[in-house]
């Protein structure tokens, strides 16, 4: 079922009080925590070690290479550093 996001954030904004408020905030965080680990889980499956890989952050992105392979993180080596990094944060690159 795919609704439109749209429709979603205006039936938000049609809500006027906190009983309800609660409950679509704490659904969003259920399904927030839902897909991030699907996410992580697909980006698990798909890296080995000596894989490419960029890293992304807020400011910017960094190319690295996967040292190890976590339960929820991965090390990457960037720069001959070593980084913990969620899996959620890493893309695989292809060409390179």
């Amino acid at each position: 079922m795919r609704i439109d996001t749209h429709e979603i954030c205006h039936a938000i904004r049609a809500i006027d009080n906190m009983a309800d408020i609660s409950a679509v905030i704490k659904a969003v965080n259920l399904q927030l925590k839902v897909v991030k680990a699907k996410t992580s889980k697909d980006v698990k499956a798909s890296l080995k070690v000596g894989d490419t890989v960029k890293v992304g952050t807020k400011k910017d992105a960094h190319i690295g290479t996967i040292a190890e392979i976590k339960r929820t993180k991965a090390i990457v080596r960037i720069n001959e550093s070593l980084w913990n990094v969620p899996l959620t944060m890493i893309e695989k690159l292809i060409n390179v």
